[in-house]
């Protein structure tokens, strides 16, 4: 019989505390949904509105940019400092549906807008629907 000396029983110990502490949810900070969600709104909006603006057309361009980006980048670089990202991939059914369907319909509705009346309200009804997608999730997150 292979006995475990006390060596291996406290390496053993200390490797499941360690897997604890980085499953653990991290705590959402309080600016990231409102960020998120109107970097989303008002990066994508901006996007759809700069071929109206003519003059200023590719500062607004660079600046809608530059908000989606930090948009996408905040929670992606929170989710990777906490040390474990939450993939869908191991989720059930209904979990996946229930993370995918809201942005699905966003993008739904947005396509559905662009075909009714064109022009930019495709960007602007997609970045308002995902900004508010967006918020809500990360303001349930912090609440969780």
């Amino acid at each position: 019989m292979n006995a475990m000396n006390t060596y291996d029983a406290r390496a053993a110990l200390d490797t499941a505390a360690a897997s604890r502490t980085a499953a653990q949810a991290r705590p959402v900070a309080a600016w990231h949904p409102p960020f998120v969600g109107l970097g989303f709104a008002i990066g994508l909006s901006a996007l759809g509105l700069a071929d109206e603006v003519h003059s200023w057309q590719w500062a607004i361009r660079a600046v809608a940019l530059l908000l989606i980006v930090a948009a996408v980048a905040v929670p992606v670089v929170a989710a990777r400092r906490s040390g474990v990202m939450a993939w869908s991939g191991g989720a059930d059914k209904a979990d996946r549906w229930k993370n995918s369907a809201p942005m699905s319909l966003v993008a739904i509705a947005a396509v559905l807008v662009n075909v009714a009346v064109g022009g930019p309200w495709f960007l602007i009804v997609l970045g308002c629907g995902l900004g508010a997608v967006a918020w809500i999730r990360l303001a349930s997150a912090r609440k969780a």
